[in-house]
């Protein structure tokens, strides 16, 4: 299954390839935005055997999202979190910003989720 939307300031997709579910996120994300992908992460996760899977999100060229995203950014940590995928990776933004972004979620999110800086690595 690959699940892949386009919007005027992100995209993202979820997609299958070997042995890793790869969640690729691009620009920067609005409500909107966001609330659609924690749907789509809901669907993408129960179609597929998760804990045969790797987790890499991607999110090199993710950017600076709107204030009213960090919702999103706690419900996420969460669904990540307590998902069953096998192991589980994370790219951290190239932005500054954006990554600080991500660096301000509940530390627990970093206990459960490894930062790699390449999805090779990923393993």
């Amino acid at each position: 299954m690959r699940i892949e939307k386009k919007n005027t300031m992100s995209n993202y997709s979820m997609e299958v390839i070997g042995n890793k579910a790869i969640l690729s996120s691009k620009g920067m994300f609005s409500k909107e935005d966001a609330e659609n992908y924690i749907n789509d992460f809901v669907t993408f996760t129960k179609s597929n055997n998760t804990s045969s899977l790797i987790l890499v999100i991607e999110n090199a060229e993710l950017k600076t999202s709107f204030p009213d995203v960090k919702p999103f950014y706690d419900k996420m940590s969460d669904l990540y979190i307590n998902s069953n995928y096998k192991k589980k990776y994370m790219l951290m933004p190239a932005s500054a910003i954006a990554g600080m972004q991500i660096k301000k979620l509940d530390q627990k999110f970093f206990n459960e989720i490894k930062v790699i800086s390449s999805i090779d690595q990923a393993v």
